[in-house]
């Protein structure tokens, strides 16, 4: 009886005071910091503007969604290849960027701020995750419409998967995939049939943030010719899925420098300098 009122109490205190007050604590510290406006919250999400992009949405507590945004656009997690690109001098230029992993799509949107003639494509498999990234690249204000594929990013085009949601933390943004023989509707696509499908000559920024995946698209057997039109690798290696070194062995073998910035391997291409 106590246990049950105990986990009563903590249910509602998580629902109705706890998820609310972290919600709102999150985003009043983007506020504070200039990096979110028009801020709305109605039925369970956030809306809110960052630069030219209008009505992104971010769902509330217990939804991962505003930890990735602070990830993103607060801590700068991919800020050290902005500003790789802008001493470039590329910042000007029709940069192409597949964004494999893109969750609700503030990795994209955060490209796009800086890149606004950029053209990307945002992968991601999770249905529910999906549907906020389409309605997130929507608002993105960016001179090329951004292009959303529910995938899943693999060695080989056409695997049937399904969403395992009981790995790392069980929130929105450790989701992962694994093989299934079950018809879910998602598949999984290699970068090189990207390339075929884009019609694009390179891929000028290729971040990868998923979830452990990155051990079948860096694998001994997997095909890596794709690797000589890629000018940028921005990859989250997941250490208890993926071998670290392997991926590192292999990125150098095809001409890539590496260098390690906090949870991030930056991988520069050489044959592009």
């Amino acid at each position: 009886m106590i246990r049950t009122i105990y986990r009563a109490c903590r249910s509602v205190y998580r629902s109705y005071i706890g998820y609310p007050l972290t919600t709102r604590h999150c985003v009043g510290r983007l506020l504070r910091k200039g990096l979110i406006t028009h801020v709305q919250h109605k039925e369970g999400a956030v809306y809110f503007n960052y630069g030219s992009a209008t009505g992104l949405k971010a769902r509330s507590f217990p939804h991962s969604d505003l930890h990735v945004l602070q990830q993103i656009i607060l801590d700068q997690e991919y800020g050290f290849a902005v500003r790789w690109i802008q001493a470039s001098g590329l910042d000007q230029t029709a940069l192409r960027i597949v964004d494999a992993g893109a969750n609700v799509g503030y990795t994209s949107i955060y490209f796009l701020s800086f890149f606004p003639q950029a053209s990307l494509l945002a992968i991601e498999p999770d249905p529910a995750n999906f549907e906020v990234l389409e309605q997130n690249l929507s608002c993105s204000g960016a001179a090329q419409v951004p292009r959303a594929l529910q995938a899943a990013l693999l060695s080989q085009s056409g695997i049937s998967v399904m969403i395992d949601r009981q790995g790392g933390d069980k929130k929105d943004w450790s989701f992962t995939v694994r093989p299934s023989t079950a018809v879910e509707g998602i598949s999984s696509v290699s970068v090189q049939d990207l390339l075929q499908q884009t019609g694009w000559p390179q891929i000028d920024i290729l971040k990868i943030d998923i979830e452990g995946s990155e051990a079948a698209v860096f694998s001994e057997q997997a095909d890596l010719r794709y690797l000589s039109v890629v000018r940028m690798i921005l990859i989250e290696i997941h250490d208890d899925r993926a071998d670290r070194r392997l991926i590192h062995r292999l990125l150098i073998q095809n001409g890539f420098e590496i260098e390690e910035r906090s949870e991030t391997t930056f991988a520069i291409n050489k044959a592009f300098n």
